[in-house]
């Protein structure tokens, strides 16, 4: 059985990591509230970008030009820091599951870039310290490199990997594939003229379309990462709060053990001196 002492510093440590992980989780419940008013304030303009992408689509009839190559480039977006539970373990077992070693990856975030090295994958492009607000910038240079490895027939499909954001508990690892597009628009009486001619305005839009994609699909991964991050630091202080009352009351066991002990020793040591005067 451990000692008083023991017993009083494992208390002191666990306390000590209770204010941290409390305070961590604060901030994470500040930073998603944030991520989420970011996601909401985005949604109509990749929506919009998207409908007019499928609607130039809809307007070209040769468009089944195939790309020839069979390699697949995986755009894979992960956090830059980790304590945030199955986040970018998820990310990555979702990755393995379907990677085949003639594809291609670009990775977003310094957990994707690590993750990869240490499992010995190469990648095309690493694009690390995402930041919690996310900057287009970044969902640009990504998004222009899968386009040129598209275009350059490098590549013959490119998908996305990222974390859907469902509600403050569920989020899940999904695959999202850019192109080639497989979602059919609805074609409706359409008011839209193109000049000068749909091919020309679709070849333009692409990398818009793609570039926003990712962004929009980062500001979500985002939103999921905080709040896998707030879910896993409310279960570490629900932990350490409970492991407390345990130690406490192990500490009080051995505490109360040690002072029956010492009453038993002077009533036995009591009991000699009598003894002895007999």
């Amino acid at each position: 059985m451990a000692s008083l002492q023991e017993i009083r510093n494992r208390i002191i440590s666990i306390k000590t990591t209770k204010k941290i992980t409390k305070a961590m989780k604060l901030v994470a419940t500040a930073k998603l509230r944030n991520a989420k008013k970011k996601l909401e304030s985005i949604k109509d303009y990749s929506s919009s970008i998207e409908n007019i992408f499928y609607e130039i689509k809809s307007n070209i009839k040769d468009l089944n030009k195939k790309n020839n190559s069979k390699k697949t480039l995986y755009i894979i977006i992960s956090s830059d820091i980790g304590l945030c539970g199955s986040y970018n373990i998820n990310i990555i077992k979702l990755l393995l599951k379907n990677y085949k070693k003639e594809d291609k990856i670009i990775v977003l975030g310094n957990k994707g870039i690590s993750a990869l090295k240490f499992r010995k994958i190469s990648t095309d492009l690493e694009v690390g310290q995402i930041g919690d607000v996310i900057n287009y910038d970044n969902a640009s240079i990504a998004g222009n490199e899968a386009l040129k490895l598209y275009r350059n027939n490098k590549v013959g499909t490119i998908k996305i990997i990222y974390t859907k954001f469902v509600n403050s508990i569920i989020f899940n690892a999904k695959i999202k594939q850019i192109l080639p597009s497989i979602y059919k628009f609805k074609k409706e009486n359409s008011l839209m003229e193109f000049e000068p001619n749909p091919k020309v305005i679709l070849d333009n839009i692409t990398p818009l379309y793609i570039s926003s994609l990712i962004f929009n699909l980062l500001v979500e991964s985002k939103v999921s990462e905080m709040s896998s991050r707030r879910l896993a630091m409310d279960n570490s202080t629900e932990n350490a709060k409970e492991l407390i009352e345990k130690l406490n009351l192990e500490y009080n066991i051995v505490r109360q053990t040690n002072i029956t002990q010492e009453i038993t020793e002077i009533i036995s040591g009591s009991n000699s001196n009598k003894k002895e005067k007999i």
